[in-house]
């Protein structure tokens, strides 16, 4: 997971998803993803709207999956990071505003990891090409 987060020559044509990790892991422990959302806490339609970026992957699933998976729950952010900064440059290069990401939500996502530029630098030192500015960000309420 730490390689993928370092890796520099992911692009969006091989990005690996939160639930390209957590299937790898589920076939480790030989646990169906019904027994997972179960322990987790978490109903099965939810997980799967996390799976499909239906509803956005956040802390809290990230502190369940580090908690039950004995991972960091910030390599779980960050790997949701990186995959949204990628799509982000992506759509900024073909301006195709249909990969799912647009400014605000790269802004949202950064305020809530609660980033100033380079704090996670393996993930956001790709940065420097995103125009998104602190001003952009929504407020916290």
């Amino acid at each position: 997971m730490e390689h993928y987060i370092q890796d520099n020559i992911i692009t969006t044509d091989n990005i690996f998803k939160i639930e390209d990790f957590v299937k790898e892991f589920l076939t480790v422990l030989s646990i169906n993803k019904t027994a997972f959302a179960r322990y987790i806490e978490i109903d099965i339609s939810n997980l799967n709207k996390n799976y499909s970026s239906e509803t956005c992957f956040n802390t809290k699933l990230a502190l369940k999956f580090g908690h039950f998976f004995h991972t960091p729950a910030n390599i779980w952010l960050q790997i949701e990071a990186k995959n949204e900064i990628l799509i982000f440059q992506k759509e900024e290069k073909t301006n195709d505003k249909s990969l799912s990401t647009t400014t605000k939500s790269c802004c949202r996502l950064l305020n809530m990891l609660g980033i100033i530029r380079g704090a996670y630098y393996p993930v956001f030192s790709q940065l420097n090409n995103i125009s998104c500015s602190f001003n952009e960000m929504p407020n916290q309420s």
